[in-house]
């Protein structure tokens, strides 16, 4: 069964990355229907005073000075608290241009130049697993 998002949660999580990772968390990431539902969490206890900047300018919410900000990668009705230190890119291979009808180079539409794309494939992961907590089976707006 889903429970509903609460403080008294946030808190217990908080505290098993502080006991079990011996860790404070760095950043709490979720979907966007459970950033919105922490967000009225804030409003209606009128907590909503503080935000964190991030380089670029954008905002997100805190909870004990950890920011709390929407992923669109993450799945629904989870909170996820990472210690960030300890993330890692993992490159699965080199970068490349992207050629998919032979070509390196394609012709921008309506104007007189060409663009190339490059990728690389790649993941985000950590090998220290307990230093990382999430929240599961939460109600989200």
């Amino acid at each position: 069964t889903q429970r509903s998002l609460t403080l008294a949660l946030m808190d217990q999580a908080y505290q098993k990355s502080m006991e079990v990772g011996d860790v404070i968390p760095t950043l709490i990431l979720g979907s966007y229907g459970m950033f919105r539902t922490y967000a009225d969490l804030l409003l209606t206890d009128r907590r909503f005073v503080d935000t964190k900047t991030f380089d670029g300018g954008y905002e997100a919410l805190e909870y004990n000075g950890c920011p709390v900000a929407p992923d669109r990668d993450s799945y629904s009705n989870r909170f996820y608290f990472i210690y960030e230190p300890d993330l890692k890119i993992y490159v699965m291979s080199d970068p490349s241009w992207m050629d998919m009808d032979g070509s390196i180079y394609h012709r921008l539409p309506d104007k007189d130049a060409y663009q190339a794309t490059m990728y690389c494939r790649e993941t985000m992961g950590t090998d220290v697993r307990d230093r990382q907590t999430a929240l599961l089976d939460l109600n989200e707006l």
